[in-house]
């Protein structure tokens, strides 16, 4: 069974599965499915490996601010206080990568 993350043992840093992993069929054609994976994947190489290991475990794996906790041994309002941060990075940032490189859909 697939977790959805792929970590690499020699940094230690948790990464995302394939964006095919968690392609939501939704009404967007595959060009624009593809176009938002990449985008999303560009954003998430910029903001930071604490950042990244954040949302992949909360927003792609669903675990409860607990879990990440335990998993990242920090204290549960730390999870809450960073991962508000790291939302926060994450859509600065991929407003920055549209604004240099619109596309059209």
């Amino acid at each position: 069974m697939s977790t959805g993350v792929h970590r690499d043992a020699r940094a230690g840093a948790i990464t995302p599965e394939p964006a095919s992993t968690f392609a939501d069929p939704g009404p967007q054609g595959p060009r624009e499915r593809e176009a938002d994976h990449v985008l999303l994947r560009r954003a998430l190489e910029r903001i930071g490996r604490n950042h990244r290991e954040l949302l992949v475990l909360k927003e792609l794996h669903g675990l409860r601010y607990s879990e990440i906790a335990r998993i990242l041994a920090i204290p549960e309002d730390a999870v809450a206080h960073r991962l508000f941060h790291a939302r926060q990075a994450l859509r600065e940032t991929l407003e920055e990568i549209s604004a240099r490189a619109p596309f059209t859909r």
